[in-house]
């Protein structure tokens, strides 16, 4: 005979006090602050005591969840950790000029969509040529030139690659290429380069700055940078109310370009094809603000 509904009652509501003091418990355990190294949710010194709903039968669940809360710290360290320690091959200089091409340099980007569901998009450039001179000593960068293909674009999606052609974005067939000239390159904190130049791009020209790490040994040199610009300050400004106009650009001097495979895109609602850049490591989407570029 099926039981009463109330007699279900009692045992639920001791179920959910139990995780309410197993997610208590959580914290306090994994809770910790980065500065101290304190539990947030209690004093130092003071003893923590389990609730008297922990029984033999509710320790392992506790367990468990210990156990998994570490877990997602460790992914996520590892993640950090993967992110900081990219491992790029010197590039070799010689009479002060080191030569970017496909071939040892990438240029990748990632474009989102509007909405709860971002779908990024990853892709870059198969055809690009630059330079970047050193001072005599071969200690710091002093310029850098570069200059791309827009017709070289590539994108795990043949679609999408052709509507980055069209009249919609990059108008290849208008404008054949993009350029980027420094003007200025100043240490920053942490041992990074603040550099400043002129980005060319769909008829446009603007100065932008940005943040990047290098590297310069009697190997030669790596260089390193993840930054954001606007697209609709280099006049890209249809489907704002479907694509994000903050794009993120990764460079990589020491990094050979390797195009993703194409294949038929995810659309909203489908599941079955995701970009590879919604897996990098440490990815998150987030809508910027950004001061207007002069």
């Amino acid at each position: 005979m099926t039981p009463p509904i109330h007699s279900e009652k009692k045992p639920i509501s001791r179920i959910r006090q139990a995780v309410g003091s197993c997610c208590c418990k959580i914290k306090m355990f994994c809770g910790y602050t980065a500065r101290s190294g304190v539990p947030t949710h209690f004093n130092q010194g003071e003893k923590a005591t389990m609730p008297k709903v922990f029984s033999n039968k509710l320790l392992p669940l506790f367990a468990l969840s210990v156990i998994f809360c570490a877990t997602c710290r460790a992914v996520n360290g590892q993640n950090a950790q993967a992110n900081d320690q990219v491992r790029l091959a010197p590039l070799k200089i010689v009479d002060q000029i080191a030569e970017l091409n496909p071939g040892n340099t990438s240029v990748e980007f990632v474009g989102t969509h509007v909405g709860d569901d971002p779908m990024p998009r990853l892709g870059g450039f198969r055809e690009f040529a630059g330079k970047i001179k050193v001072n005599a000593d071969g200690t710091e960068i002093e310029k850098i030139d570069v200059e791309f293909k827009i017709n070289s674009i590539w994108t795990e999606f043949d679609d999408l690659t052709a509507h980055l052609m069209n009249a919609d974005f990059f108008e290849a067939e208008k404008f054949p290429s993009a350029t980027f000239s420094s003007t200025s390159i100043k240490k920053a904190d942490g041992g990074s380069l603040a550099i400043s130049g002129n980005l060319t791009m769909h008829g446009e020209t603007k100065e932008i700055t940005f943040s990047a790490r290098p590297e310069l040994s009697p190997e030669g040199l790596t260089l390193h940078g993840k930054f954001q610009i606007d697209r609709t300050h280099f006049g890209m400004k249809k489907m704002t109310n479907g694509v994000e106009p903050i794009v993120t650009i990764e460079v990589k001097v020491g990094e050979a370009t390797k195009p993703r495979e194409s294949a038929p895109p995810r659309r909203r609602g489908n599941k079955a094809k995701e970009s590879s850049a919604a897996a990098l490591p440490g990815y998150i989407h987030v809508r910027l603000s950004l001061p207007e570029m002069s």
